[in-house]
């Protein structure tokens, strides 16, 4: 986490009324569903982690993108650059080419239109099983420019794109941490003329090309031309680059938008009879051990007035016979 982040995080703790605090018990979580036959989902969490194990969509599922891969990606791996096609930490072998491609954070590229980068296959079509949702937009722009960065200017805004949920989120994630304007996000056509922003002016890309940070501001004359690991592009404008501002709205992206977790942990038969054997058996075993020791306790006190009756009888009938036995030895003495 970048120490600007880490301030304004800070600042928003001490400052902030408690509403404002991030409620755990209700995180934000999206759910990649690949099948019919059961409701098992992997999970894409806001703030998670990341990594673990990949999953292959099964051939019985249906799905129209069977046999890829799912997850396994780490939060570290989710910046790209500002070339469409990049932030793949695996299976990225053609970098012309995102047509065929796993998806290993949960979700699959952004499409721009016209096959670009042969990215027909992820088109809008596809928004209605899209994990998170059909692809949208929203603004990013600051509640007052200047505050609490003293380097923004008026005309300084920025634009997601995603799916709908992850889009949702980091907004609500942006209100909290970086003082922007609640804005509600809008569908995003990348071929409607009045689209607020194009394939150019994207200048950072998470996620594997699924997520990106837009500005107007900025114009890239190599975005249709470069490829995946492309290093080509336009400079930043230096109040973009510069900016604090932008570097709290990176920062909490790459902290907070949603990835996909570890699988479910399947543990074995054996570990989960041990495991409830231990939850339960040990307590039953004590429970059978104190209910011997009361029951034991309970017939000693019952039987041990009797017992001790008949004892103190044979001590007496004992010395009446040898005291008995002391005399006629006695008498016998010569």
């Amino acid at each position: 986490m970048r120490p600007l982040l880490v301030l304004v995080i800070a600042f928003q703790a001490l400052t902030s009324p408690a509403s404002a605090k991030l409620d755990v018990k209700n995180k934000p979580q999206i759910r990649a569903t690949t099948s019919f036959a059961n409701f098992d989902a992997r999970i894409m969490d806001h703030w998670g982690g990341g990594g673990g194990a990949t999953w292959t969509i099964s051939n019985d599922s249906v799905h129209p993108f069977v046999g890829r891969q799912f997850g396994g990606a780490k939060r570290k791996q989710i910046a790209g650059t500002r070339a469409f096609g990049s932030g793949y930490p695996w299976d990225s072998d053609n970098a012309a080419t995102l047509s065929g491609r796993g998806f290993p954070f949960g979700t699959w590229p952004i499409w721009w239109g016209n096959d670009f980068m042969g990215t027909d296959e992820y088109n809008s079509t596809k928004d209605t099983i899209r994990p998170g949702g059909q692809l949208v937009t929203a603004p990013v722009q600051l509640i007052k420019a200047g505050s609490p960065f003293t380097n923004a200017t008026e005309d300084e805004m920025y634009y997601i794109l995603g799916d709908t949920q992850s889009v949702t989120f980091m907004m609500i994630s942006f209100v909290t941490w970086c003082h922007v304007k609640p804005a509600w996000p809008t569908k995003f056509d990348p071929l409607s003329p009045n689209t607020p922003i194009r394939l150019e002016n994207v200048f950072q890309y998470y996620r594997a090309s699924s997520f990106a940070l837009a500005s107007t501001l900025y114009n890239n004359t190599f975005a249709r031309t470069s490829i995946a690991n492309s290093t080509e592009s336009s400079p930043l404008p230096a109040q973009v680059e510069y900016s604090d501002y932008r570097q709290c709205v990176d920062s909490v992206i790459s902290n907070a938008l949603p990835v996909m977790n570890k699988p479910p942990l399947v543990q074995k038969k054996s570990v989960t009879y041990g495991i409830i054997f231990g939850i339960l058996g040990i307590p039953m075993l004590l429970t059978a051990g104190y209910l011997l020791a009361f029951a034991w306790y309970c017939l000693s006190t019952m039987f041990s007035g009797p017992i001790a009756r008949v004892r103190e009888s044979a001590d007496r009938k004992a010395r009446a016979k040898a005291e008995r036995e002391a005399g006629l030895a006695y008498e016998a003495f010569p």
